[in-house]
């Protein structure tokens, strides 16, 4: 139980987020959950752009929304939002600026010179996306690999001056926090580990599974955004090879993304593949608990929050063998080998026939979620953090 601090009117500025929107991204996810949990105890405000906007919200929410009016811009979008929010959240009674991820945290250093506190919440490496998209043989011109460069630029000067200019580090996953500790030892006291905080409205609508034309524990289940470190390309692939052993089988693929017109492609003669968009907070729960097994493919990621959403739904997860998600450990997960597809169809063949091993992932799951990853134990890291900051006059 979490008390109620003396500072109800403390006023936390979130920036990072590209809107009050709980469907669009893992950022955006948490912010939603994070912002919505803390305004039982501060004043909360989240900068977003209105192009983003939804209007779900949690019960209970007390949120005070910003909205810009921005266009949707690809290069630096991000970063010009959260440019502006920053200002905006100066021209007002703000006690804490929370920022999330590199690009937004490269603005960090403006309320820091203003001896104002700052929290910066690191969710992963985020350049290394731009890497990736330079080392992929044949998709780039000339024009976009430098934009990649300045991207990769941009987001690694984000990092580093996020790590210098925020009071706390917020760090998701053993991993990160590894990462930081190596590559600032000098500032490893800020640094605070956490974990996602996950909380899922509990409805489960049957309906709905039949509405989308599956069956209850007959379909698989992919929830990202569809971009290409998530490696949606290769489940497809794989669920194709496993056609004929599998024929009652469906795919469910949440999200959307600039990949989605080309995986659709890969899957237009095979109808058991349903592309089901971005889906509402309040319907997750019904998605995870219905489905045979949720599939994690991605070469890239921070602490997955759709792994965590998973696992706390009791779904059996099958995920890649990278560092991030392998940290949870194998007596949780299934894990296959990263961009192996010959290693993810076996994998597949193996789980969909042994109901007696996914009935222990299952329930290891749900345990390890329980101990590690509860929703009480990650607020209460974070509120004990903000608490500390807001009552210190000194820093």
């Amino acid at each position: 139980m979490i008390d109620k601090p003396p500072h109800k009117h403390k006023t936390i500025a979130f920036i990072g987020s590209k809107g009050f929107y709980s469907e669009y991204g893992g950022v955006e996810k948490i912010v939603y959950q994070i912002s919505t949990a803390l305004s039982v105890w501060f004043d909360v405000i989240v900068y977003g752009n209105i192009q983003y906007r939804d209007d779900e919200t949690l019960p209970g929410a007390a949120v005070t929304v910003r909205d810009l009016s921005l266009p949707k811009v690809k290069l630096f979008g991000a970063a010009t939002l959260a440019f502006f929010s920053t200002i905006l959240a100066l021209r007002g009674k703000t006690d804490l600026y929370y920022f999330h991820a590199c690009g937004p945290g490269f603005f960090s250093f403006i309320p820091r010179l203003l001896a104002k506190k700052v929290v910066w919440h690191f969710h992963g490496r985020d350049y290394r996306r731009a890497l990736a998209a330079m080392k992929r043989k044949g998709s780039l011109n000339y024009c976009s690999k430098v934009k990649q460069i300045l991207r990769y630029i941009f987001l690694k000067l984000g990092e580093v001056i996020a790590v210098c200019c925020a009071h706390r580090v917020l760090v998701l996953g053993s991993s990160n926090l590894n990462y930081l500790i190596r590559s600032y030892p000098r500032f490893r006291k800020k640094f605070i580990p956490v974990d996602n905080y996950v909380q899922l409205v509990q409805i489960e609508d049957l309906e709905l599974i039949l509405s989308c034309g599956m069956q209850k524990n007959k379909f698989l289940l992919s929830v990202s955004r569809l971009v290409p470190e998530k490696r949606i390309d290769l489940l497809i692939e794989a669920f194709q090879r496993i056609k004929k052993n599998c024929p009652e089988l469906s795919l469910a693929i949440i999200g959307e993304g600039e990949e989605e017109k080309r995986l659709q492609r890969m899957a237009m003669n095979d109808s058991r593949i349903k592309f089901l968009g971005a889906r509402p907070h309040s319907q997750m729960f019904t998605f995870y608990k219905n489905a045979l097994l949720f599939c994690l493919c991605s070469t890239i990621e921070g602490q997955s929050l759709s792994l965590l959403e998973a696992m706390s739904c009791g779904c059996p997860c099958l995920v890649s063998n990278i560092s991030e998600t392998a940290e949870i450990g194998s007596e949780s997960l299934f894990l296959f080998q990263a961009n192996d597809v010959d290693d993810l169809t076996n994998s597949l063949l193996k789980i969909i026939k042994n109901s007696e091993d996914r009935k222990e992932k299952r329930s290891n799951a749900t345990e390890m979620f329980n101990k590690k990853f509860s929703p009480a134990k990650s607020l209460g890291i974070i509120k004990t953090e903000l608490d500390a900051l807001l009552e210190d006059f000194f820093l």
